[in-house]
């Protein structure tokens, strides 16, 4: 599936049995198809949908990504990908034509402006329309700059009269002359000879096939009969109008959540009746459609292809929330042919939604090598302003309210200061930390800082590129992520990768069902732990080596790129072809099972 590692990086145990499932399985589709199947993911979050399509794409799946109406800056590829120089970069409306790039190109094969845009584009694209694909790309890239100018001038109210606007140049695109056309975009959109980007003339040679047959057959359909839920989990198909697809929902909505007080009502689904179509025919060129955060709505509306429904902390609250938004977000989820879980606490809320099929799936990095020497440079820019001899990496968004502990944004940055704060003050004065000038307690936290007596101690840097946070994670003797939820995201595997020892809190209980093994990191859940940690590591070189080293071995084994591939290919499987279940599968996912 992917590149080969070493024989002591590669997996064993059950985990090496399901990726050869999952192998054999992909193979089989190669042979019975003639191509690879065929991924499209929905929303951008964090970069998730890229990254998971970059790592798919790697191991041989055919894979789009749909960005649409988003375009805060860590949800462009340039993000994870670009070493990019030069200018401010607005975080919600960056322009990347404004910075070097250092020859990165976006890929064609993702997606970002507005909707109708984004839809036009990959459907002629993977209809190998070869001139309307080059066209409507050209136009997604004038309409991120468009709305990137209109939002950092605070012009966003005017949009839609810009929608307007916009949605005429189809019409001059194709009555003015090819060469004019051409020379004017040019001249707009790469002022000062600025290199064009090359649009291909569709996604790739063995991706023209126009039309995807989906592999539900109808003795798949009578199987799925014996799966418990089975009632619960039909879904209106495409071939129904949509008032009665939106009518049948609402019913839907009632048999499986008899407990709520709240109702969903027609009126709710039919402001997507003048989308649908359009995804419809969209996802018509995919085999199964991913969607991320609230975005597996589209494909349940659509009824047309099996859906992956991926949640980054979307089902902690939203779900159960009395509103238009957690009643779309409750059934679309319910109704998936499988939920992958990235946040291991929300397990709880999956069996609140009672998921007939969820699994864990970490989130994913970028395993992209980044040299070392950025590195040194900012380790050795560090130790001549602070004369320090010890850095701590503090990258977390600062968001952290003790009489609240709102678990869908609390970071404990607090609890970590006053550790921080008490090992500065007892054990090492040169210590110093890096800390990253975002999140809405921003103020706060400086605030505490000086009252600390530490500020002079912290250094605030702007938001990280992927490569940028690697090299600070790099040039850190110890990386420090969150501190009251007692889950991780992508920071902690991200510095695990590159051999830096981890501290956060982490709730054991939370992860059993996930990790056979619990990450091995600095566990601090107290501002006393914080302070103990930091002085253990501080004492011990030795001990900073052996968990940097055991915490890349526990990422190769557990969270590398390899194990998000198998785990992503096994559940493509298991929306294609729900009842193809041989006797050797691997051990259950769900909690219940485990």
């Amino acid at each position: 599936m992917t590149e080969s590692k070493p024989e002591s990086e590669q997996p064993d145990g059950p985990a090496d049995h399901t990726c050869k499932a999952a192998e054999r399985w992909l193979a089989e589709f190669r042979e019975r198809t003639g191509r690879a199947p065929k991924v499209l993911h929905i929303g951008n979050i964090a970069n998730n949908a890229y990254l998971n399509s970059k790592l798919l794409r790697e191991a041989g799946l055919q894979c789009d990504v749909i960005c649409y109406d988003y375009l805060h800056i860590m949800g462009c590829p340039e993000w994870e990908e670009a070493d990019f120089e030069g200018g401010y970069l607005d975080d919600f409306f960056p322009a990347w034509e404004r910075v070097k790039m250092g020859g990165y190109k976006r890929p064609h094969w993702f997606a970002q402006g507005r909707q109708d845009t984004c839809i036009r584009y990959l459907t002629a694209a993977r209809q190998g329309r070869a001139k309307t694909a080059r066209l409507l790309r050209m136009r997604l890239i004038l309409e991120c700059r468009l709305i990137s100018w209109m939002g950092r001038k605070g012009l966003l109210p005017l949009a839609a009269k810009v929608r307007r606007a916009v949605g005429l140049l189809p019409r001059l695109l194709w009555r003015a002359p090819k060469k004019l056309v051409c020379r004017g975009l040019k001249q707009l959109l790469w002022p000062q000879g600025r290199p064009v980007p090359e649009a291909p003339d569709t996604l790739d040679e063995s991706e023209q096939q126009p039309q995807v047959h989906c592999e539900r057959s109808a003795s798949q359909s009578s199987s799925e009969e014996t799966q418990p839920l089975v009632k619960e989990r039909l879904r209106p198909t495409s071939e129904e109008p949509f008032d009665r697809r939106a009518a049948a929902l609402v019913e839907c909505f009632k048999q499986v959540f008899p407990e709520r007080e709240d109702a969903l009502i027609s009126e709710e689904l039919m402001q997507y009746s003048s989308v649908v179509d359009k995804w419809s025919e969209l996802f018509d060129s995919y085999d199964v459609i991913v969607g991320y955060s609230t975005d597996p709505l589209l494909p349940l509306l659509a009824g047309n292809r099996p859906y992956l429904a991926f949640e980054h902390g979307t089902i902690r609250n939203i779900p159960f929330q009395p509103t238009t938004q957690g009643r779309l977000c409750a059934i679309s989820y319910r109704l998936a042919d499988v939920s992958l879980i990235t946040n291991c606490d929300n397990y709880r809320s999956a069996e609140r939604l009672r998921l007939p099929n969820y699994r864990f799936i970490p989130h994913p990095v970028n395993e992209s090598p980044v040299p070392r020497e950025a590195a040194a440079k900012i380790r050795e820019s560090l130790e001549a302003e602070f004369d320090c001899d010890f850095v701590v990496f503090h990258p977390s968004r600062q968001h952290w309210e003790p009489d609240v502990r709102h678990p869908d944004w609390e970071k404990g940055n607090d609890i970590f200061f006053r550790g921080l704060a008490r090992f500065i003050t007892e054990t090492n004065s040169r210590a110093m930390c890096v800390c990253v000038a975002w999140g809405n307690s921003l103020e706060q936290s400086k605030q505490l800082l000086t009252d600390l007596g530490i500020a002079d101690r912290v250094k605030w840097i702007k938001p990280q590129s992927s490569r940028q946070m690697v090299s600070y994670i790099q040039a850190s003797d110890v990386t420090a992520d969150q501190f009251y939820l007692g889950a991780f995201g992508s920071t902690l595997p991200k510095a695990m990768l590159h051999g830096c020892p981890g501290m956060l809190y982490i709730d054991a209980e939370l992860h059993d069902w996930a990790f056979p093994e619990i990450p091995p990191v600095l566990n601090t859940r107290t501002s006393e732990d914080v302070f103990s940690s930091l002085e253990r590591l501080y004492l011990s070189v030795e001990e900073r080596e052996r968990l940097a080293r055991l915490g890349r071995e526990w990422y190769l084994k557990y969270h590398s790129n390899q194990v998000i591939a198998r785990g992503f290919v096994e559940a493509i499987r298991d929306a294609i072809q729900p009842v193809e279940q041989p006797a050797d599968q691997s051990e259950p996912l769900n909690r219940e099972a485990a």
